[in-house]
């Protein structure tokens, strides 16, 4: 039988259940760049199908090549699974690409799983290693491939990144939109859209640089205009997540498409991502008002630390005082704000988690809505931290099988104190909402009546613990939270108090 069909799979993230949809933008920005080779391209994301075997069943004996699109942490799971039966199934050559291949190529290839890697932005070097292939020529001539000779892992020379908008449009119609739109603390109807990539920083923990090699290309107005247009008339959403890597490097593409949004009355609430100090830098104080009125509900900034000489160690480019002149402008013009903070550095990791948490409270007095999410420092290849994290006694996974448990929020660190994770708990899960004094009016009806006497109980008692920065003898977050723990096990519920980081996609 002819060898005509391509198998593409977007593996789960565990992360994302019903309300944390996703277009799979990584397998439909390859596919866009093969439909003219002739193949029968076929589409999974597991997501979607969860149960995918029937599928592949049917292709098994037509499939030239199955390409698999994965990040570090527990999307390596689905990537193991689905090359298993690829190659017990079928003799069809297996390629990996995305995050996790082009950090660690070479362990990637150590995989009987893996026959080629593709390094850095797949579109261009997936298309030719394709191509070379199907002619049977030399992979050696193909950039940005990792691939296996004669027991040894060689990898080619990187491509040279290009504009990523530059090649063929995505087709939409290739998903059911429906499936991934869901409702979130803006909209009852949001899904998550990419209008740009790259950024034009070098953060230390961050691998966008290795990827984007600091460059930065966006869309066209009118393209994302029709693409925004075709959500609300298939999906009728109200809502959108832009999710760029930093959405407001360009001031005049981003001031463009909100005047642009205003003008074809979109009604369209939106949250995006962005950088402090560029943000005060590139931005009047006066674009935020027409910010507002296009639809910006919410800005997400990378706050990362309340220590400035972490901010300076890894590289930030701004300020501490920075985040919260941002979270006064947004307050100033109706926008939420919200943090994105990652704690524990390998330097005195305890002053970094108190600054941290200072800075937080302050924000949180600043404006009673303001939300975070709270992680701990993940040490990954490639960055300009990992030599640092190694040299303090960080031991990374050594097998794809490792990688795959490696999260950040399952990373155990030889500098990180297991109070500080019991700390964040408490912080998180009791100090931050309790000092909303409007929480109880967010809560699902059953829950409105417990929440409300908490608050009654709690929350001035959390506003002076906020305004005197402090958080000693936690006892009433204790008391509180393992009743709460304690309920949820013998009635088998999730009851909780709302979290501050569930403001994503709760």
């Amino acid at each position: 039988m002819q060898k005509d069909t391509i198998v593409l799979f977007h593996p789960l993230s565990k992360d994302w259940d019903n309300k944390k949809a996703r277009i799979p933008y990584s397998i439909l920005f390859l596919e866009r760049n093969l439909r003219d080779l002739g193949f029968n391209i076929v589409l999974i994301d597991e997501f979607v199908d969860r149960d995918y075997k029937p599928i592949l069943r049917k292709y098994y004996n037509r499939i030239f090549l199955a390409g698999v699109s994965t990040m570090t942490g527990h999307q390596l799971k689905g990537a193991i699974a689905f090359s298993t039966l690829i190659r017990t199934h079928t003799d069809a050559t297996i390629v990996w690409g995305g995050w996790h291949p082009t950090i660690l190529p070479d362990q990637t290839l150590e995989s009987d799983l893996v026959d080629y890697a593709v390094i850095g932005q797949g579109e261009e070097p997936f298309r030719q290693l394709i191509l070379t292939l199907i002619n049977k020529g030399d992979v050696a001539t193909v950039l940005g491939i990792g691939y296996k000779k004669d027991g040894k892992v060689i990898i080619n020379p990187r491509a040279k990144y290009r504009d990523a908008f530059s090649f063929p449009k995505i087709d939409y119609t290739l998903v059911d939109v429906n499936k991934y739109i869901g409702k979130n603390s803006y909209a009852n109807r949001s899904i998550r859209y990419i209008a740009s990539q790259g950024c034009p920083y070098k953060c230390g923990f961050c691998s966008l640089a290795m990827i984007y090699e600091r460059r930065y290309f966006h869309k066209t107005i009118p393209e994302i205009m029709d693409e925004l247009e075709y959500f609300i008339k298939v999906g009728n959403i109200d809502g959108v997540k832009f999710d760029d890597d930093n959405f407001f490097v360009n001031r005049e593409f981003v001031m463009e498409l909100c005047r642009e949004m205003i003008k074809r009355k979109l009604n369209l609430k939106w949250f995006t991502q962005g950088h402090a100090s560029h943000l005060l830098k590139h931005f009047k104080e006066e674009d935020f008002a027409v910010i507002r009125q296009s639809g910006a509900v919410m800005i997400s900034i990378g706050a990362e630390s309340g220590d400035q000489v972490v901010l300076d160690l890894i590289a930030k480019n701004n300020q501490v005082e920075d985040n919260i002149e941002c979270a006064r402008i947004f307050n100033k013009y109706g926008i939420q704000t919200f943090y994105t903070v990652m704690v524990c550095f390998p330097i005195n990791p305890e002053r970094d988690f108190r600054a941290t948490i200072n800075l937080l409270m302050d924000a949180k007095l600043y404006d009673h809505r303001f939300k975070a999410l709270f992680s701990f420092y993940t040490p990954y290849p490639g960055t300009d931290l990992w030599e640092l994290a190694l040299q303090k006694g960080y031991t990374p996974p050594q097998s794809l099988n490792e990688w795959s448990v490696e999260t950040w929020k399952k990373i155990q660190l030889p500098w990180v104190d297991p109070k500080f994770r019991r700390q964040a708990w408490r912080f998180m899960d009791f100090y931050m909402p309790l000092a909303d004094p409007y929480l109880h009016r967010k809560a699902r009806w059953f829950m409105q009546p417990p929440i409300f006497l908490l608050r009654i109980l709690f929350h001035r008692i959390v506003i002076w613990r906020f305004k005197h920065k402090n958080l000693n003898y936690p006892i009433e977050a204790t008391v509180v939270l393992y009743t709460i723990s304690f309920i949820n096990k013998i009635l088998q519920t999730r009851l909780k108090l709302k979290n501050s980081h569930d403001q994503y996609f709760d």
